[in-house]
């Protein structure tokens, strides 16, 4: 596993990256940890608790542990952190989970995928041209 060198790395925020990062992957994921793993879990192991009016299943957890764990080594391949990464997935899981078992609709977990991937993406270039 190698680091990508900083020179390369602006390559990696190419339109293309955007592109890939921002749907493809949003949808990819949608259809793998909502679709499938946490669909699965939940037909087979029907666990299901409300936390207040929220509803969390034994699938969005595992699903979004997953999606955590699934983002650790890409981030270390861009030189990001990790943790962080790994966190943020996680907590996105967790609320495309929910989303997905409030509506039974796998499209909104995917908008909300993108739309959180383009907000970060939105973020990080901001931060680097007020640099």
């Amino acid at each position: 596993m190698s680091k990508i060198p900083p020179e390369e790395k602006r390559n990696y925020r190419s339109t293309k990256f955007i592109i890939l990062v921002v749907i493809i992957a949003s949808i990819a994921e949608g259809f793998v940890f909502r679709g499938g793993l946490q669909q699965y879990i939940d037909h087979f192991a029907p666990y299901l608790i409300h936390v207040g009016t929220i509803p969390l299943s034994g699938g969005c957890i595992v699903a979004a542990i997953a999606v955590g764990l699934a983002h650790v080594t890409p981030a270390k391949q861009m030189g990001e952190s990790a943790g962080l990464m790994a966190g943020g997935a996680g907590v996105l899981g967790i609320i495309a989970g929910v989303m997905f078992l409030m509506t039974t609709s796998i499209l909104i977990p995917i908008i909300i995928h993108m739309m959180f991937n383009l907000m970060g993406e939105t973020i990080e270039r901001l931060g680097k041209t007020r640099k």
